[in-house]
């Protein structure tokens, strides 16, 4: 009795003053270190690194409450990792594995670690035989284990609600798409990419601060954005403002994604994306909705979003007179076309170089249908003569115009925003962008496309 008495006593004072101790037993373990992780966005977080005894014991312990929700235990290097559950109420626990036998773990003491545990066991035969069946032509018996494995995670989920373990098995679901029968070709696909808009997050409560201790999380962000709402760049916008909501503008997810899709639609990879940055900047990055960030790193992101903003789609390009190989003045909005090409290029860039080419093809066949194709070097100064041997040595003779800005005075690069080369704008009888940053192996593509939508 004095000893249970004494255990209890133990186990109160560590809860109450905030410690935390997990004993990670490591059965078949070849190394003497393991690492404890956690999910943090896109790549885990390194907390500690623990070496064990010769019985395979680790022992992880601190003074102070690790934030709640999943953490990584285990070897990376040989993908030998474990999900591991911690919150206060639930952080003096022992843990066994066999690492020969990954679903083969007990656990004493953290009643959510051995529901998960006990859940992942269960389904674990049912998903090598799912996978063993997807290789043939056995869709009844594959449909009915995967009933089997969508029940028990249901069951889970349902049977413990507001927990990480429900959060993490709901996060860890497959997406299905749903059927909509009479539906068939484009109608179909325009409703199931606004079912995936509406409801692919589903699984993930952004609104809890344990979502973004969750593995999948991130993942599932980004597939979300690069496969589904990309797909309509017009709601991309609206769709971060929803999410940024949902995240709480106090949130530690809030505070990650914010610079993570600030960055992501920097790149200009698609001619949209430019929008993209502006909103985020013009929305977000202020005193109020980040006044975590310096001033000058605020006022560094506006300086970029100005720049940005002078070349949207949709906007006419800057106002500016540059100097062919001849000498003569061109300004670009005096130039005459239905439709121009706009490209930016550098003599002796290696893509320019690749590009020349295909834009020699293009001009050709798209010069009885209004193109004109005007390049503007990046060399300015006196290092315009580097463009002069360029457009010979590259071919360029055919061109509309080949131009450069001889004073070095214009600011063009900042203006247009011309980051990599060669860079292209298309542009349409008044020199309003249609699009830019298109690549040379889609322009062909994307020519048709603007020239049927204009006759």
């Amino acid at each position: 009795m004095k000893r249970l008495l004494t255990f209890i006593f133990f186990v109160l004072t560590t809860v109450l003053s905030g410690q935390y101790e997990i004993k990670i037993h490591a059965n078949n373990f070849d190394g003497n270190s393991i690492i404890i992780s956690y999910p943090n966005g896109e790549r885990p977080v390194l907390l500690d690194t623990i070496t064990g005894d010769s019985t395979g014991l680790f022992v992880f312990k601190g003074e102070k409450d690790l934030e709640t929700g999943v953490y990584f235990v285990g070897i990376p290097r040989n993908k030998q990792m474990y999900k591991i559950i911690i919150k206060p109420n639930e952080d003096v626990f022992d843990i066994y594995y066999d690492f020969r036998r990954k679903s083969k773990v007990r656990v004493v003491g953290s009643i959510e670690n051995k529901i998960y545990n006990n859940y992942i066991a269960s389904i674990e035969k049912q998903k090598l035989r799912a996978n063993i069946l997807s290789r043939g032509n056995h869709l009844a018996e594959l449909d009915s284990i995967h009933r089997i494995m969508n029940n028990k995670r249901l069951m889970i989920i349902n049977s413990n609600p507001g927990t990480v373990v429900s959060a993490l098995v709901k996060s860890e679901s497959d997406w299905v798409d749903p059927k909509f029968n009479g539906l068939e070709g484009r109608e179909l696909e325009e409703k199931l990419l606004d079912y995936r808009i509406k409801h692919y997050l589903d699984n993930l409560d952004l609104s809890n601060p344990v979502t973004f201790r969750l593995p999948s999380a991130h993942r599932e962000i980004v597939n979300y954005f690069d496969k589904i709402v990309h797909l309509k760049p017009e709601i991309v916008n609206s769709t971060i403002d929803r999410l940024f909501s949902k995240m709480g503008f106090k949130s530690n997810m809030y505070r990650y994604y914010l610079p993570f899709f600030l960055k992501s639609y920097n790149r200009s990879y698609k001619g949209w994306f430019d929008e993209v940055y502006v909103h985020i900047a013009r929305t977000y990055y202020t005193k109020e909705k980040a006044p975590w960030v310096q001033t000058n790193t605020l006022e560094y992101v506006q300086y970029k979003a100005d720049n940005k903003e002078n070349t949207l789609i949709g906007k006419i390009i800057p106002d500016i007179t540059f100097t062919s190989q001849k000498g003569d003045s061109v300004r670009l909005l005096d130039v005459d076309s239905k439709f121009m090409l706009l490209v930016f290029w550098r003599p002796g860039c290696g893509h320019c170089r690749h590009a020349m080419p295909i834009l020699n093809d293009i001009l050709k066949k798209y010069k009885e249908k209004g193109v004109k194709l005007v390049t503007v070097c990046t060399r300015q100064r006196s290092d315009t003569y580097r463009c002069w041997d360029g457009v010979k040595k590259e071919k360029m003779g055919g061109f509309d115009y080949n131009l450069a800005d001889k004073s070095g005075k214009t600011d063009f690069l900042r203006k247009f925003n011309v980051g990599g080369v060669p860079m292209i704008y298309i542009l349409d009888r008044n020199k309003r962008i249609i699009d830019k940053n298109v690549k040379t192996k889609h322009l062909d593509q994307r020519l048709d496309e603007i020239i049927q939508k204009t006759n």
